[in-house]
């Protein structure tokens, strides 16, 4: 309140009467915003290059995009171990797709879209636990994607984190469920990429988070139904998912 007490014309204040919960909150918060474009910076990340905004805009103009990110810094508990977050360019298109989303999401702080292109939001948006990954995919299969490779951004994490915290099953399984509810709503070709991804968050569950040897076998059946292509072009692999489990 301090800080908006002396810039009244740049920080405006959304003051809730009672908890709305942490994904309601986030898209009323977005569409409260009053400009064109949206850039985001959450919790304790911070941008370091005072020219981000007018990069990305730019970025954004010139390439006709729906999302513009970066690359940027991972800060681990108290600025110990950074690390570049490097997001690799796809070798087979030249361009950055969803594939590249699905794969290795930008980092949060690093995104900058037009509201336009967000809104309105899917009525599934406030199920998502991992609201930023809905918001790239759903930006990814609306229109063209872009990164500016230099580092403008840092992203800390720490123990007490919310993703840290959280029940690894409860949270792959929100993306699979997510993903599926994606795949009925977009009618953009892109959209098949989302079935080996759906097999791959199948198989980490199968893998490192089944509940018995049978709760992991249903799961790799799951993954198999969703994605058939799979026994054909990785037979061995699977064969050795079972073993596994």
């Amino acid at each position: 309140k301090e800080y908006q007490t002396k810039f009244p014309n740049i920080i405006r204040i959304l003051d809730r009467g009672r908890n709305l919960g942490m994904m309601p909150n986030s898209l009323d918060t977005l569409s409260q915003c009053r400009g064109k474009y949206i850039a985001v910076c959450e919790g304790d990340d911070y941008w370091t290059d005072p020219l981000k905004l007018q990069k990305q805009y730019d970025h954004i103009i010139s390439k006709g995009l729906t999302l513009s990110y970066h690359e940027g810094i991972i800060a681990y508990q108290n600025n110990v171990n950074e690390e570049q977050h490097h997001i690799p360019l796809n070798k087979e298109t030249g361009v950055y797709d969803v594939q590249d989303i699905l794969k290795l999401g930008p980092l949060t702080s690093s995104m900058m879209f037009a509201k336009k292109d967000f809104f309105p939001t899917p009525p599934f948006y406030n199920q998502s636990i991992s609201g930023d990954h809905t918001v790239q995919i759903l930006l990814a299969l609306k229109g063209k994607i872009d990164c500016i490779r230099e580092v403008m951004t840092v992203y800390r994490q720490h123990a007490a984190g919310l993703t840290t915290l959280m029940d690894p099953r409860k949270w792959l399984q929100n993306r699979i469920e997510i993903a599926r509810q994606i795949l009925n709503y977009s009618d953009s070709p892109d959209k098949k990429y989302l079935h080996p991804h759906i097999h791959d968050l199948y198989i980490s569950t199968a893998l490192n988070h089944r509940i018995s040897k049978i709760d992991g076998l249903v799961l790799l059946f799951k993954a198999i139904l969703n994605y058939p292509k799979c026994l054909v072009t990785e037979t061995r692999k699977h064969l050795y998912y079972c073993k596994q489990i």
